[in-house]
């Protein structure tokens, strides 16, 4: 596409949605990576998540996010693995005009996960785009990576990259939000979980992939203290504020309040299964509802999930999870 009928198709969009300019040539740059990544040898190693995600699954009004969050699958691969692969995605020609390059590369500091995070430099004839992608390895997805048909908000392109589920999405918004609670909970974090549970989801799914994210980062997975913390949230006043200055900046969030927000976490924390049984009554085989087994598979980079009888291991791993769940 040349310069001159993505500036033209910009402007209707920024007419018909209310996005800015700069929203939109961002995400136009951020889906045209993302097709070259499903085109690459690569694809099954990476999985779409984050802000951009979730803006692609509830519509282009919603697009606002400069960036991309991704999660790596596999070996601990190092950071000049990591560029190899990006450079080689940068590298792969689509008919669109657009050049990528790797510009540098650092470690992703003040935040819990960790990370990567490297600068993307796009070119289209003379607009330039700088981006940021967000690499993490080792992030719990349950049961594991869905195949996403993504359609583009510019032109009529479609097609699939993997990403996470909508439940998986869910599960690591909660966990930001109660691990967080009134210290550093982003206004964006409450109105995200208004967002994302509007599309519907699986309860006995959303259970299994809160139980994993919590228990992966060694937090309690407890309704008890995930009610005091939004409990905590509700009332305190610097929070309700902060996302008062919050939709006030941002058109698309106008219509959504504090206490809806709100609401939409209770809701979510209302809908896990707190007194699922993990055992069975069998004396000869102890089961899980959901049990991570196998190593990853060499394609979709995530071993999978079943429920079959557990090894002593197993079972150790299992009772160690137990304790952190509600009695």
């Amino acid at each position: 596409m040349t310069r001159a009928k993505l500036r033209a198709r910009i402007s209707k969009l920024r007419e018909s949605t209310g996005a800015t300019s700069n929203s939109l040539f961002a995400a136009y740059f951020l889906e045209r990576f993302l097709y070259r990544l499903s085109l690459s040898e690569y694809m099954y190693k990476f999985a779409f998540k984050g802000g951009f995600l979730l803006e692609a699954l509830t519509g282009v009004e919603y697009r606002a996010t400069m960036d991309l969050d991704l999660r790596l699958s596999g070996s601990d691969y190092s950071d000049e693995e990591l560029i190899n692969m990006l450079q080689s995605i940068c590298s792969i020609h689509v008919d669109d005009g657009i050049t990528y390059a790797v510009a540098n590369s650092s470690d992703i500091q003040g935040t819990e996960y960790g990370g990567e995070r490297v600068k993307i430099i796009a070119n289209l004839e003379k607009i330039k785009q700088d981006f940021h992608i967000d690499i993490c390895q080792g992030d719990a997805v349950t049961p594991y990576p869905i195949v996403y048909r993504y359609k583009s908000i510019i032109d009529d392109n479609e097609f699939d990259i993997r990403a996470y589920n909508i439940e998986s999405v869910i599960a690591d918004k909660l966990h930001a939000i109660i691990n967080r609670g009134t210290d550093s909970t982003r206004s964006k974090d409450l109105y995200d979980m208004y967002l994302v549970t509007s599309k519907g989801f699986d309860d006995a799914l959303l259970t299994a992939a809160v139980i994993n994210e919590f228990y992966r980062r060694d937090l309690l997975c407890q309704k008890e203290l995930f009610d005091n913390v939004v409990d905590k949230i509700e009332h305190d006043e610097p929070m309700a504020k902060e996302y008062e200055d919050y939709i006030k900046k941002n058109c698309f969030a106008q219509d959504i309040s504090y206490e809806v927000a709100i609401k939409a976490v209770r809701g979510v924390i209302d809908r896990i299964d707190w007194q699922t049984k993990l055992f069975s009554d069998s004396d000869d085989a102890t089961h899980i509802t959901m049990a991570r087994h196998g190593e990853d598979d060499h394609r979709y980079g995530y071993g999978g999930w079943s429920d079959n009888a557990l090894t002593e291991n197993g079972v150790s791993g299992v009772y160690d999870l137990a304790d952190r769940l509600d009695p």
